[in-house]
């Protein structure tokens, strides 16, 4: 009974910052990783709001509720994504349907995203399939 008292106070870690990736501590697994990405986080409880910046690309902003209710956003290539995010544990899971083509009905890709932050806040943690994205707070 004790341990559920203590899991029902104990907060969703706060993901809010401007990130910046540390290249040397990611893992592409044989994938490409960007060369900078800055990534802006405010987070409120239960809006979440990210901003990905790259060197190469358009800034991407994405908006989700941490709370299980799915939202929609719209990739820079016009393709639509519905995610649901949710906290497991100290980590947010971002599941996303994304359809194959912009104006396409059916899903052609899912991708699951897990956030986690460091203990002491000064890093943050994004693991997309192989890829592991570690970014240092600015």
């Amino acid at each position: 009974m004790v341990l559920g008292l203590a899991l029902l106070g104990a907060e969703n870690p706060d993901l809010s910052g401007e990130w910046i990736l540390d290249a040397a501590r990611s893992k592409g697994s044989g994938l490409p990783l960007p060369s900078q990405m800055t990534v802006s986080i405010d987070h409120r409880e239960p809006e979440l709001h990210i901003t990905q910046k790259t060197a190469s690309g358009l800034p991407r902003a994405y908006r989700y509720r941490t709370d299980g209710t799915p939202t929609r956003n719209t990739s820079p290539h016009g393709v639509e994504l519905e995610s649901v995010a949710a906290w497991e544990g100290a980590d947010l899971t971002i599941k996303t349907a994304m359809a194959g083509s912009p104006g396409a009905s059916r899903v052609q890709a899912m991708m699951e995203d897990r956030w986690s932050v460091a203990k002491d806040s000064r890093s943050l943690q994004l693991k997309r399939g192989p890829q592991v994205f570690v970014f240092r707070k600015k």
